[in-house]
């Protein structure tokens, strides 16, 4: 045995396999995917136009919510491949599906092209008519343009790879590796938990004619007294009985395991009191709130990303949209916190304005959006 850690880089399949198996990181990218799967994009003049019919119906097999989770899904991968049929949007065959990044084959030809600084338009051009092999699951294989893809990172792209993003699975590696080794440990030692070492004391000296050791019907003989109803087990010899582990919660593998659960969680930046709750240890303000401040700082740049991407594609305008989130529970929290504070910034002013202060001039100190005029005969500001 050697004392060196014994870890390799993960492929790309490998990625998705521990997300969606390992418990730790699968936690930890369902809630993301869950609260973003909420989102709404809308437009800001409230009417409905061909991209808000688009996302209501992406796809024939997926429905907005389920759109919107697998993007958030291949985010946490690293990178995340949207593919249209069409680029006219108005067009019966604009449908949008996701790609899936672990079938793409990088080959050396494509992947010393993706290196190289595209300076002018033409030579970004000549790129997007390079096409990328994906392959099925049956092994048949597609040609796809890479000017028919849309990617979108997680973390910086352009390291040797202009389309692909870096994963912060990679960091997460060992943790991951440990994680699954903790699992492995707590299963075997629940096995073993449940079996018991039996041994008869044995007195070789008042037994010179017997033979040594417990007989395979004497062995016999003591399973079935121990695994039979009977309460009372007359014997000859004492028997001493011992479990093979004592006690599984000294190892702590619980412990281990919601340790493990926070550093991943904390790479994909979801709050502590969020990881307490998801837990069951945090209260239900504190998640709420600690759920609003994700949304605003890792979700909301993320759902902008998509956006941007998708009007890029259509040649729509960004402006013209808003994310929301409002109709979910968490924001109302935001909301209530926010009439506190104007409530506390109202008194303020209030008591400001009573000793002579210029209400306008009160109202932008405290970042209140309020105009005050002033009555022309009284010179009171109403």
């Amino acid at each position: 045995m050697n004392g060196t850690t014994n870890y390799s880089t993960l492929t790309d399949q490998e990625k998705v396999r521990y997300m969606l198996t390992n418990p730790a990181l699968a936690k930890t990218i369902n809630y993301n995917c869950d609260v973003f799967s909420t989102l709404k994009i809308v437009r800001k003049d409230e009417n409905e136009d061909d991209l808000t019919r688009l996302l209501k119906n992406p796809n024939p097999f997926q429905t907005q919510r389920q759109f919107l989770w697998m993007y958030r899904f291949w985010i946490m991968f690293g990178s995340a491949y949207l593919k249209s049929e069409s680029n006219n949007i108005a067009s019966s065959n604009a449908k949008l599906f996701w790609l899936e990044p672990q079938k793409f084959t990088w080959d050396d030809k494509l992947l010393d092209k993706l290196d190289k600084l595209m300076i002018s338009k033409k030579s970004k051009n000549d790129l997007m008519r390079e096409t990328i092999e994906y392959t099925y699951r049956d092994g048949s294989k597609s040609l796809i343009p890479l000017g028919d893809i849309s990617a979108f990172h997680d973390l910086a792209n352009g390291m040797g790879n202009w389309l692909k993003g870096n994963s912060r699975i990679d960091p997460l590696y060992k943790i991951i590796s440990n994680s699954e080794s903790g699992l492995d440990s707590k299963n075997i030692n629940l096995e073993f938990s449940r079996k018991y070492l039996v041994a008869g004391q044995y007195d070789i000296s008042k037994n010179l004619n017997s033979p040594v050791g417990m007989q395979n019907v004497e062995k016999e003989g003591i399973v079935s007294k121990l695994r039979s109803k009977q309460a009372v087990h007359p014997i000859k010899a004492q028997v001493d009985i011992k479990r093979f582990v004592d006690n599984l919660a000294n190892l702590k593998l619980d412990e281990s395991f919601n340790e493990d659960l926070n550093k991943i969680g904390s790479m994909y930046n979801i709050p502590s009191d969020v990881l307490e709750a998801i837990k069951g240890t945090s209260t239900y303000e504190n998640m709420e709130k600690s759920t609003a401040r994700h949304i605003e700082y890792s979700e909301m740049p993320k759902g902008m990303d998509l956006l941007e991407g998708l009007c890029t594609q259509f040649e729509l305008n960004p402006e013209d949209y808003e994310l929301i989130f409002a109709n979910n529970s968490f924001m109302k929290v935001f909301e209530k916190d926010q009439s506190e504070i104007f409530k506390s910034n109202a008194k303020t002013m209030e008591s400001l304005v009573k000793i002579g202060g210029d209400a306008n001039e009160i109202a932008e100190m405290l970042g209140m959006n309020l105009k005050f005029k002033k009555n022309a005969e009284s010179n009171q500001q109403i």
